[in-house]
């Protein structure tokens, strides 16, 4: 029966003799046996032996303990400085976007109202100076009344202006009908 490789923490641990009696020994066999193991084993001993050497020279705690504190401490320093440089880089263009937006939104909505009222405006201009045409052309106040007399129609219209209000007198006058200033497909 063929053992599944162990893991490489417990290769070191029963090299080590950290490993008990009944898996010290399948251990063994499966490292006799599996060439991936052995020679995963063979480069733990390598290290091993390498450190026993009394040629290794070892820093001593204090200096190794403080050169470690101090290449954390720069890089900490370092990822500050650089999350403060996008902080800086994101924070100065993101109030002038956001009046920037603001602009553009208060104009857009602004030239889309205006533009309604310019469109229904027009359009009343335009149709009042046709109708301005059409009765300055063909049709004089004495025909209009001279067709509506013709009709059969009971309806009688009077229309008086106020007095002395200070209206002007501005070119002919004319008919316009209400139905002329409406905007197209409704009712408002």
């Amino acid at each position: 029966m063929r053992m599944v490789c162990p893991n490489p923490e417990l290769l070191s641990a029963w090299l080590d003799g950290e490993v008990p009696s009944p898996w010290k020994e399948a251990l063994a066999q499966h490292v006799q046996g599996c060439p991936g193991c052995a020679g995963r084993v063979a480069s733990y001993r390598q290290l091993s032996a390498g450190l026993d050497r009394p040629d290794v020279a070892c820093e001593e705690p204090v200096l190794a303990r403080q050169r470690v504190f101090e290449r954390l401490q720069k890089n900490i320093v370092m990822k500050q400085h650089r999350s403060h440089l996008l902080r800086r880089r994101l924070l100065v263009p993101l109030p002038f976007a956001a009046a920037a937006a603001l602009v553009i939104g208060f104009l857009g909505v602004a030239l889309l109202v205006s533009g309604q009222r310019n469109s229904q405006l027009r359009l009343a201009v335009r149709q009042a100076t046709e109708a301005r045409q059409v009765a300055s052309n063909s049709i004089g106040m004495e025909s209009i009344m001279e067709y509506l007399s013709q009709q059969d129609s009971g309806v009688s219209i009077t229309i008086s202006l106020p007095q002395g209000s200070g209206f002007e007198h501005s070119g002919e006058p004319f008919i316009v009908r209400e139905a002329d200033f409406q905007p197209a497909g409704g009712n408002q």
